[in-house]
């Protein structure tokens, strides 16, 4: 008699339990479908992120080289009238590589550190590099050598950042 009291009660906290976890099942699947589609979103977002930064990366290439080699150009002594276009043209180049490491600083929050650290060494690398000759004055000697230097840099930032998007 007292098992089948004792049998009767657990019966009675186990079926009070189901019951409990019928009406919390779901809020509980609620939770984690939250928790999905918010880890979903935050890895697109990430992604956006990434891709908008390989973009930059890309412009950045493209400006710096032509305005290592527009500089050099504009050094050699054109004519005036050559001089005044070139330079309206380097500023333009100027402007819009500002603004391509403007947008990547405002963002670098959301890149990864070791995408952070090595994209730091390269605007490093590119403004050492481009006082470093136009204070020396030495276009031919230090131009090869720097586009190789910013290139490899440059590269190695666009595989981790592939690294990233696959």
């Amino acid at each position: 008699m007292l098992m089948a009291k004792v049998a009767l009660v657990i019966s009675v906290i186990l079926n009070f339990f189901f019951v409990l976890l019928l009406f919390l099942r779901s809020a509980l699947n609620d939770i984690v479908k939250e928790y999905w589609q918010q880890r979903c979103k935050r890895k697109e977002i990430f992604k956006n992120h990434l891709i908008e930064l390989r973009k930059r990366i890309l412009t950045l290439q493209r400006l710096e080289c032509l305005i290592l080699t527009n500089q050099a150009v504009i050094k050699y002594d054109p004519t005036l009238a050559e001089r005044k276009r070139l330079r309206e043209t380097q500023d333009s180049m100027l402007k819009e590589c500002g603004q391509a490491h403007q947008y990547i600083r405002n963002n670098e929050v959301h890149y990864p550190k070791d995408i952070r650290e090595l994209y730091k060494k390269y605007q490093r690398d590119f403004i050492d590099g481009f006082v470093e000759i136009i204070k020396k004055g030495k276009y031919k000697e230090h131009l090869l050598e720097m586009t190789n230097i910013l290139s490899e840099k440059r590269s190695s930032l666009m595989t981790l950042i592939d690294g990233y998007l696959t």
